[in-house]
């Protein structure tokens, strides 16, 4: 994790204090949000766990979702892997990366739920119908958006 490595940083991980904005910014960034979340013992969001799918290198969507084989796991994976699954395939489909996909439907969507504090978060089949249909739009379509 990131670590700016001045002497009050030590002295506040000395005393226990291991969290702070730049680790949040990171993990968030990254793709580890719901991780960086569960490893602190904090509650994590439902919308938490598209993170890692809408800032992940493609190679770790391929990972959440090898084709082929079934998925095993908790709800939360294969909520991860059926959203992995809908990006690859969309990106194969429309010849868009992977990457154009997370910024043009992805990350709006993430951020919009991160927004949405004490709104109705959808329930996974909704949210899903939601990335489906967000992936489905013109402007995740090859070439450039609509005007």
């Amino acid at each position: 994790m990131w670590k700016r490595g001045r002497p009050d940083d030590r002295d506040a991980e000395r005393n226990g204090d291991t969290g702070g904005l730049g680790e949040e910014c990171e993990a968030f960034l990254g793709g580890e949000w719901a991780e960086y979340l569960l490893a602190r013992g904090e509650p994590v969001p439902r919308w938490a766990w598209l993170n890692r799918v809408a800032h992940g290198p493609e190679t770790a969507l391929r990972l959440m979702h090898p084709a082929g084989k079934s998925r095993h796991g908790d709800a939360w994976t294969e909520f991860r892997s059926s959203v992995a699954e809908m990006v690859l395939n969309q990106a194969a489909t429309t010849g868009r990366g992977v990457d154009e996909l997370q910024t043009a439907v992805l990350v709006p969507i993430e951020l919009a739920l991160f927004g949405c504090d004490g709104c109705r978060v959808p329930d996974d089949a909704g949210l899903l119908m939601r990335i489906l249909a967000a992936l489905r739009h013109p402007s995740a379509q090859w070439g450039p958006p609509p005007a």
